[in-house]
């Protein structure tokens, strides 16, 4: 087990000094520590190696009560998040634990969070994903865009929402406003 201590804690960088080999990039990191006598446990994520034996890295969460000296444990795996169907209908964290008090996850694999895209010949074009409703997109125009005919917003993700007849239900929302119900 590849151990370190915390040598710099600047917000949520935290930089860690390992004698034996430096831990992976994108490899997780933990820390035990206590907080006014409450246990916590702390996941550090490592971004850059900065020479000298360091490794700089990102707090997953908040750093409060964490000091130089405390031991930090390298996993010898990247963060990874539970899928599949056990995970439908839950809330997580960034670290893949389940946040929304219903248990533990019914998951039978784990992804980490940086992994590859798929290739292009492993997705599928057909509209299996049409079906699906999105509701609760921020539209970052105050007024859609006119496109033959059609009412298209800018999406907060980056995606056209295309809505036909929307133009009198937008009208009628009051500014800032949540999105309108629309089909991808």
């Amino acid at each position: 087990m590849n151990k370190g201590k915390i040598v710099q804690v600047v917000g949520p960088v935290v930089d860690v000094e390992f004698t034996e080999k430096l831990p992976d990039i994108y490899g997780a990191l933990t820390v035990d520590f206590k907080v006014a006598n409450e246990p916590f446990n702390l996941t550090l994520e490592v971004q850059q190696h900065l020479g000298d034996h360091w490794v700089r890295t990102i707090s997953m969460s908040g750093t409060e009560g964490l000091k130089r000296g405390y031991e930090a444990i390298d996993t010898g795996a990247p963060i990874s998040v539970p899928v599949g169907e056990g995970v439908m209908g839950r809330i997580f964290d960034v670290c893949g634990n389940p946040v929304d008090e219903r248990g533990p996850v019914k998951a039978e694999k784990r992804y980490p969070i940086h992994r590859p895209a798929p290739k292009l010949v492993d997705q599928s074009p057909s509209p299996a994903s049409s079906a699906h409703w999105h509701q609760g997109h921020r539209f970052d125009l105050p007024f859609p865009e006119r496109r033959q005919g059609r009412c298209i917003r800018r999406c907060r993700h980056g995606q056209d929402g295309h809505h036909h007849g929307a133009d009198q239900q937008y009208r009628q929302a009051p500014r800032g406003c949540i999105g309108i119900r629309w089909r991808r």
